[in-house]
């Protein structure tokens, strides 16, 4: 059997073992609870995920990570088309455009360099401190 062969059969398994295709198709949405670090964290000076509370869209490309990058905002990853962070109202206080071009390789003889941040990032009002989240 080839790769994508094996990968179908466990993908079908995987289905069938949490109420079968309809019901994959029915979901809106996953949430789940990840905890990650390391030296990228530690390299990009990014706050580790503690137990952070993670939603998927089943439906498009859209991530949200509740209280990143801290207590009060949602991060939100759109694919690679754009990074925003939201207030607790969903209110954009900041966002970037395609932010791979600003990622700049860890390696000292990269000749890669990041754009300046002027260029495509975007702040507007404060964090709200409410504790209702809102479900984007």
């Amino acid at each position: 059997m080839t790769s994508r062969g094996l990968a179908e059969a466990l993908l079908a398994e995987a289905l069938a073992a949490h109420g079968g295709t309809k019901r994959w198709q029915s979901l809106q949405r996953l949430e789940a609870q990840v905890s990650a670090w390391g030296l990228l964290f530690r390299a990009k000076r990014r706050p580790l995920l503690n137990h952070q509370c993670v939603r998927v869209s089943t439906r498009e490309s859209l991530v949200w990570f509740d209280d990143y990058p801290k207590p009060g905002l949602t991060g939100e990853l759109q694919g690679v088309a754009a990074v925003r962070i939201r207030d607790a109202a969903g209110a954009i206080v900041e966002q970037r455009s395609e932010p791979r071009a600003y990622g700049c390789d860890f390696h000292p003889t990269s000749r890669r360099t990041a754009p300046s941040r002027s260029s495509t990032s975007t702040r507007t009002g404060a964090s709200c401190g409410s504790t209702t989240r809102p479900r984007f």
